[in-house]
């Protein structure tokens, strides 16, 4: 039981950071419209595990706070035997935890470089909303 040098690189308090919105349905009496909301999801390599937050906005008169505690997700129906992992995420791609949609949007310079050393081709941040012009 030598304990040989493992390929996996270890992933010790790593974290990657993705920031993301979601689309929320307004109902009013006369219309629908579509409430955007930003969250930050952070993933942790060592464990396949995600966390969701969503940053406090001052006055905004809403319930804040919304948020994932840090656990393994499954994947949405059909594959929900498995779990998301690292190359389930990128910018311009959309998650599904738990029937909501997030769409990334952006990401920080040390999650763009963590998924390059894994092979993963980055995209580059998504204007989100709607464009003027």
């Amino acid at each position: 039981g030598s304990s040989g040098s493992s390929g996996w690189v270890a992933f010790d308090k790593q974290v990657l950071s993705f920031d993301a919105y979601l689309e929320e349905e307004v109902l009013d009496k006369s219309q629908t419209n579509y409430r955007i909301r930003y969250y930050k999801i952070y993933f942790y390599p060592e464990d396949d595990t995600i966390q969701v937050n969503e940053p406090e906005v001052k006055n905004s008169g809403l319930l804040q706070g919304t948020s994932i505690r840090r656990h393994r997700i499954t994947l949405p129906p059909p594959d929900e035997d498995q779990f998301y992992t690292v190359y389930h995420f990128n910018v311009g791609t959309e998650v599904v935890f738990y029937g909501r949609t997030f769409k990334i949007y952006d990401c920080d310079a040390f999650t763009r470089n963590f998924l390059r050393k894994m092979g993963v081709k980055v995209n580059p941040p998504v204007q989100s909303g709607p464009s003027s012009g």
